[in-house]
């Protein structure tokens, strides 16, 4: 097989690697570099994903203190551009196959020489069996999202129309099956459309990546904790277990929410009797993080005499927002808005 991949290469642009061979040794993953004059060579084995049958045309070029390699990896969806780098140490191969810096990257050990025949071969053929097994996931794309062992939604992305997704866990929820705009970055599909909850009108974003068939819905352009992440299992949902996912993540959400604001509303009516029941603009001028504390929520004061109310009221109402408070001398009661899909 190694020597398959010696043979009939096409010419490349200029490299900025040096001449040689090398085996590339990761966590589930295999791999061959190999350069000749201004001929380059790369062949990456791993689950879900490869270069190609053999090896294939890759570029190089300088960047500060690192070696940057582009190539075209396939995937259980088609193929996409990769962009490795190789430190000046020429210890460590480092593939991102994710488009967010840090999201899914793979790092493999560079070894001068041949990798095992044996052990590449037995790489190539799991590759190629788990490509398949993508492929058919991604046959006719309609998926629905796992997180924790639970099912939280669904994607469809048929060939003849838009991208269509309904989520509906206890942290992040659509209202119904809503369309969505599509961008493909590299080995990733960027998904934006509007979401619950949305605190300042802004879109939400889930991430596929096909080379790992997982999502994210991303709190930032980098990988941080907290980050909601799915498995993408083939078929859509039942209408009944649809329902049934949609009851648990509605209570669980208002369960989240009332443990949240209720207290917070009792703390801010205490601080606001003992200011003498100022307006909630007077209050929040005071101190601003309360402002931050009722995003998307409505909330007022009202002094009657002696007596001093605070409510808050749910604008829009939506996921995580559906409470409407009201605290004052006379007690505390709290009211659940309908959310309308």
């Amino acid at each position: 097989m190694l020597w398959t991949l010696l043979a009939c290469r096409l010419s490349a642009p200029a490299q900025a690697l040096p001449e040689g061979e090398w085996a590339l040794q990761g966590e589930s993953v295999m791999g061959l570099l190999q350069v000749l004059g201004d001929h380059c060579w790369i062949g990456v084995w791993g689950p879900g994903f490869r270069t190609g049958e053999t090896t294939v045309d890759c570029w190089s070029f300088e960047e500060e203190d690192r070696i940057s390699l582009g190539f075209q990896l396939e995937m259980g969806a088609g193929s996409a551009s990769a962009s490795a780098w190789i430190a000046s140490d020429f210890q460590e191969l480092v593939l991102p196959l994710g488009s967010r810096p840090g999201a899914h990257e793979l790092k493999l050990s560079i070894r001068p020489g041949l990798p095992d025949s044996a052990l590449l071969n037995e790489a190539m053929a799991h590759a190629a069996e788990s490509l398949r097994a993508s492929q058919e996931l991604w046959k006719h794309s309609v998926f629905h999202l796992k997180a924790s062992g639970k099912v939280v939604g669904e994607v469809f992305l048929p060939s003849d129309g838009p991208p269509e997704l309904q989520l509906y866990s206890r942290r992040w929820m659509t209202r119904g099956r809503v369309k969505a705009t599509l961008v493909e970055k590299g080995p990733d599909l960027w998904l934006s459309f509007d979401l619950m909850p949305a605190l300042e009108a802004e879109s939400g974003l889930l991430i596929l990546n096909r080379a790992t068939n997982q999502g994210v819905l991303p709190l930032s352009d980098r990988p941080v904790p907290g980050e909601q992440h799915f498995s993408l299992v083939d078929g859509a949902v039942l209408e009944a277990d649809r329902a049934d996912a949609m009851a648990v993540g509605l209570s669980e959400a208002l369960r989240m929410e009332r443990h949240v604001v209720e207290p917070a509303a009792q703390s801010a009516f205490v601080r606001a009797l003992a200011q003498d029941c100022p307006t909630w603009a007077e209050f929040e001028t005071q101190d601003s993080s309360w402002g931050l504390v009722f995003r998307g929520y409505a909330v007022s004061t009202h002094k009657d005499g002696a007596n001093c109310s605070l409510s808050l009221e749910p604008r829009p109402v939506q996921l995580g927002r559906r409470l409407a408070v009201r605290v004052s001398s006379d007690g505390f009661e709290s009211v659940v808005r309908p959310l309308v899909f």
